[in-house]
Parts: C-alpha cells; structure tokens; sequence
C-alpha cells in the first residue's frame, strides 16, 4: 500500500472501513491519537496519494481494488452482476 508509515496505513484504513459514518474525532480516538494528529496524518495520505479529501480516497481505493480485479480475473464485467 502505497509507501505509508505505519501509523499513516492505521489512519487510511479507519477512512476505508468507516461504513458507520463515525467523525475524524472518534476515528482518532479509537486509534489513541488526538483529532489534530488524526488530521495531520490524513493530510500526509492526502499528500502521497494525490487525493484531496476523504472522498476521492476513498473513490480511488475501490478504483484500484476493480482494476487489479480486472487484471488479475479479466472480468471487469462480472463485478456489475
């Protein structure tokens, strides 16, 4: 996953996976970390991925999983059925 530290992978996950709609706060506090912290990693992720907010990160990560899925399977396709 891209070339992110540790803590940056943490950050970037909690985004992905926040079907809850949970706020930057509660992400943050659920990893130990103030919101400030939450947000200034984010902005480093932001920065190494070339999006410019939680939205685009997220598009860009499903992108990615349905492109490497059309790679790797050849079936583009079969993921709308």
């Amino acid at each position: 996953m891209m070339n992110l530290t540790k803590r940056e992978k943490e950050v970037y996950n909690k985004i992905i996976n926040n079907v809850e709609g949970k706020s930057r706060k509660e992400l943050a506090k659920e990893l130990y970390i103030s919101a400030g912290t939450f947000h200034t990693h984010l902005l480093k992720i932001f920065e190494k991925t070339g999006a410019s907010s939680q939205i685009e990160l997220i598009i860009r990560h499903y992108h990615a999983l349905i492109h490497k899925h059309k790679i790797e399977e050849g079936d583009f396709y079969g993921l709308l059925e």
